[in-house]
């Protein structure tokens, strides 16, 4: 009897603890929310899984309607939190637009262009064929129209496309063709701490604009 009992003792303390681990479980998918709650949620519905997660957590003393309200107490405040937010101040948008917008130093190339524009299709072929890893803007999507009076505005320049090595604009593909017959690209793109150990052996070389 006494080994029949440790046994059933023993069932008895996984149960237990798998029926902790479902509502945690839960718990923890409201946590990182998106698909993986809905997921679960979904899977938790279902009358078999459902039945089973009832009974698991019966016995590890958890009522799982507990965590559906609090799963709900949860999404609800969250929401009330996202309403109540105040919405981003002219210079917190500025901030962002000038994180994200010309002359990003952060990032080696940027091209300023349109799909449908010849010169904007051989700008990025040169950048791809001297392995510059760059970021294509087109200006005809709807979340970028706005940038191109800017970048008239800040270049002087009214053709697309507007090319920037590492936040210094360039300017369209004759001033890009220039700089690679020149063999200036690799160095147009090194970030500051390397250009900086560069300058002390090269020569520095002007790109006229034509």
């Amino acid at each position: 009897m006494g080994f029949r009992d440790d046994l059933l003792g023993s069932a008895k303390k996984a149960a237990a603890l798998a029926g902790k681990q479902v509502a945690a479980g839960l718990n923890r998918a409201d946590e990182l929310g998106g698909d993986l709650r809905d997921y679960l949620l979904e899977r938790k519905d279902s009358p078999r899984l459902r039945a089973i997660g009832e009974r698991l957590a019966k016995i590890g003393g958890v009522r799982l309607e507990d965590e559906d309200a609090e799963l709900r107490k949860r999404e609800a405040a969250f929401a009330a939190a996202a309403a109540a937010a105040p919405p981003p101040t002219a210079a917190e948008n500025a901030a962002r637009e000038k994180k994200k917008g010309l002359g990003d130093v952060e990032v080696a190339a940027q091209v300023y262009g349109r799909k449908s524009c010849p010169w904007t299709g051989r700008a990025m072929t040169l950048l791809n064929e001297g392995k510059v890893d760059f970021d294509f803007i087109e200006l005809d999507d709807s979340e970028n129209t706005h940038l191109e009076g800017k970048l008239v505005a800040t270049t002087k320049q009214d053709t697309v496309p507007y090319i920037y090595l590492r936040g210094e604009f360039v300017g369209g593909y004759n001033e890009l063709n220039e700089v690679v017959r020149l063999g200036e690209l690799s160095y147009r793109i090194l970030n500051a701490a390397d250009r900086k150990a560069a300058d002390a052996t090269r020569k520095k070389v002007e790109i006229a604009k034509r």
